[in-house]
């Protein structure tokens, strides 16, 4: 039998309109009852209707009918046809100081909370558990009596919640929208999303600011530079009519290249022409768009051709770079030469760095921390020690190596890295491999998934050889993961993601190429029956809690 819980929630202020309104409720949901009336004279006031958070919430239901506790007992039923777990919220008016309800199914077993009417001359609301809602009462389908062991107070009504409505579990929020540093005002409280860029310094570059202007027909000149907020980088604007902006810069080896732009638009989208010239060559041509850009975070873009293919530009010593335009607007901030055989399209797409608010510029802004799903079916590794194994010598030969039988230090950690908790392993040569080992309870068939993170490089592939009985020789791949709270990646071996263990003793054997860096933190094995793609996608955000602090300050009492 499935259960569910409630909160039952009690007033004392109700209109005869509220009266006739509930019993009507009453000849529609099951769960409320009418109380007796007593001869209780209370002052009519307008009492608002509680409505569910959700239009697939069970709805509160309000129990009413005042009625004084003359006497130190006062019994009402309850009739429950959907089992479930509810608590107790009370309204109600009382010079004295009396406590005690308990809430019990006759016969049978006897649920008791306890709960303090304080001396008030005005109606206040009680919640049973008073201090809690981690004790609700548990309501199977029966008939239950209510038992209010006071004296001296007026009670008016009570209310169930459902746990649906006061632990608000569909309240979860799947963040999709960018970070703006100037949000409208309804954006101004909203979650969005941090981006973080791979790493181009190290390539021939030059900044916006050093760039020289000709704007409206006028004499060339440095470029002004404006910084948008300040926690903006200082940039150069090219705003007017007959834009001409130049950058020069040396470059080191002679060969095919890349121009990246990174910047800022405020405005619609722009198309500019681009010259490329260097020496004893022709000058090239090419295009480049600066779309709109108003994140907090600045844009990245390349020049394409005529085609809208990428474009590449055959440079030797020197490289002079034009952008032209008969009427623009936008902020230049950098402007880089990735070598054609290094580049790759990940220096350009934005991965996401946490949660976050609106208003802000900076990668640094406070994250909301994030969940990955972590059922207790799955077992956890943690805890690897160091395999010292050479680089050339296949994996397959790792079974023959005996761990270095020191822990693997967990500093330094990623400087993208936003879970203190965290403890890390840092996999890098000449450390490039280590070795976890556990055992199974169960054999059976299971998903191996490395959390980890990863924010240098573009993807690159790890090894990994798991023993646990028959040997899965396999990998997966390191993407970029500048993520505060990690990335996830699925081992796969032999074309097959759920792979078969037959021995209780488990060994995994993670190892990454040379000249890589990657921070594991746990490996994830996961039963066939328990896996789904969801364990690989950070959880939606959780905003119950809000809430429930928003909403369940007076009872959940909401105007």
């Amino acid at each position: 039998m499935v259960e569910e819980k409630w909160l039952i929630f009690m007033s004392n202020e109700i209109t005869q309109q509220e009266k006739d309104t509930a019993e009507e409720q009453e000849e529609r949901e099951p769960c409320c009852l009418k109380l007796p009336r007593r001869d209780v004279k209370l002052q009519p006031v307008n009492k608002p209707t509680l409505v569910p958070v959700q239009g697939n919430l069970f709805a509160p239901c309000i129990l009413t009918s005042a009625f004084h506790l003359e006497k130190l007992l006062s019994r009402v039923r309850v009739d429950a046809s959907v089992p479930g777990q509810c608590g107790i919220v009370v309204h109600w008016e009382s010079a004295l100081h009396h406590k005690a309800a308990s809430l019990s199914k006759a016969p049978g077993t006897e649920q008791t909370k306890q709960i303090v009417f304080a001396p008030s001359t005005e109606p206040a609301f009680v919640t049973v558990p008073q201090n809690s809602f981690g004790e609700p009462f548990v309501l199977n389908p029966n008939t239950w009596s209510l038992v209010v062991e006071a004296e001296g107070v007026l009670l008016d009504y009570l209310v169930l919640l459902p746990s649906s409505y006061y632990e608000a579990p569909i309240l979860q929020l799947k963040v999709t929208e960018p970070c703006v540093y100037q949000p409208a005002p309804e954006q101004a409280t909203q979650n969005c999303l941090l981006y973080k860029y791979l790493s181009v310094e190290g390539f021939p570059a030059v900044p916006g600011v050093d760039a020289v202007c000709r704007l409206d027909n006028r004499l060339p000149r440095l470029c002004p530079t404006e910084q948008l907020t300040p926690s903006h980088p200082r940039m150069a604007t090219c705003s007017g009519s007959d834009v001409e902006v130049q950058l020069s810069l040396p470059v080191a080896q002679p060969g095919q290249y890349v121009l990246v732009v990174e910047y800022a638009n405020t405005n619609a989208l722009q198309t500019v022409g681009i010259t490329v010239s260097s020496p004893h060559l022709a000058t090239q041509q090419g295009t480049f768009t600066f779309y709109p850009c108003v994140y907090s975070f600045l844009c990245r873009g390349i020049a394409v051709d005529s085609q809208s293919r990428m474009a590449t530009f055959e440079l030797t010593s020197e490289a002079t770079v034009r952008f032209t335009s008969d009427l623009a607007d936008f902020f230049l901030h950098k402007v880089y030469l990735i070598p054609a055989a290094q580049f790759t399209m990940e220096l350009i797409e934005p991965k996401v760095h946490c949660i976050s608010v609106h208003g802000t510029f900076s990668s640094n802004s406070s994250c909301v921390p994030s969940r990955f799903l972590k059922l207790s079916q799955s077992i956890v590794l943690e805890g690897a020690q160091a395999l010292p194994i050479a680089p050339e010598v296949p994996l397959a030969q790792a079974v023959h190596v005996a761990p270095a039988g020191v822990p693997v230090e967990p500093a330094p950690r990623p400087p993208t890295a936003m879970d203190p908790t965290a403890e890390l392993i840092l996999l890098q040569s000449p450390q490039a491999a280590v070795v976890f080992n556990s055992r199974i309870q169960t054999l059976g068939r299971y998903a191996f998934i490395l959390h980890f993170y990863q924010p240098n490089h573009p993807t690159f592939p790890v090894e990994v050889l798991i023993n646990g009985g028959r040997i899965w020789q396999g990998q997966t791949n390191a993407n970029f993961c500048p993520h505060g709270y990690g990335c996830r990646s699925l081992v796969v071996s032999e074309d097959q993601i759920i792979l078969d263990v037959t021995d209780n003793d488990l060994t995994v054997v993670v190892r990454v190429p040379e000249g890589k860096q990657l921070w594991l933190d746990y490996i994830l094995v996961v039963p066939e029956d328990s896996y789904t793609s969801q364990y690989l996608q950070e959880e939606p955000l959780d905003k119950s809690y809000d809430f429930i602090s928003s909403c369940g300050i007076n009872s959940f009492y909401i105007k």
